[in-house]
C-alpha cells in the first residue's frame, strides 16, 4: 500500500466511529478492495477465519501510521490492536 494512502487510511480511522468507518468501506470508492479488506482487520470487523496474512500485514501499516498520534484519547486501544495484530500474525508462522 502506498504511504500517503495509508496516512489518509489511518487518519481516517482515527476521525471516525466502526460504524462510519463501515459505511465508508460500503459507499465510497476511494477505498480497493485490499484496502478495504486491511482495514476491516484491524477494526476487526471480519471473521479471523477469512482473514490473510497480506490482510493483517497492510493492517499492521495502518496501525502504524495510527501510533504516530501519540496525544490521541484512544492510544492505549490502538496499542492494545496493534499488538494483537502482531499476535495474529505471529500465528501464520
Amino acid at each position: 500500500m502506498n504511504i500517503n494512502r495509508i496516512e489518509i487510511i489511518a487518519n481516517e480511522i482515527i476521525k471516525k466511529n466502526v460504524v462510519q468507518i463501515e459505511t465508508d468501506l460500503n459507499y465510497n470508492s476511494f477505498y480497493t478492495e485490499s484496502e478495504k479488506r486491511a482495514v476491516r482487520t484491524y477494526i476487526g470487523s471480519v471473521d479471523p477465519r477469512e482473514v490473510s496474512k497480506y490482510d493483517i500485514s497492510n493492517a499492521l501499516e495502518i496501525s502504524k501510521e495510527i501510533l504516530k498520534n501519540k496525544e490521541s484519547k484512544d492510544y492505549s486501544d490502538y496499542e492494545n490492536t496493534h499488538q494483537s495484530l502482531l499476535e495474529r500474525l505471529k500465528d501464520f508462522h
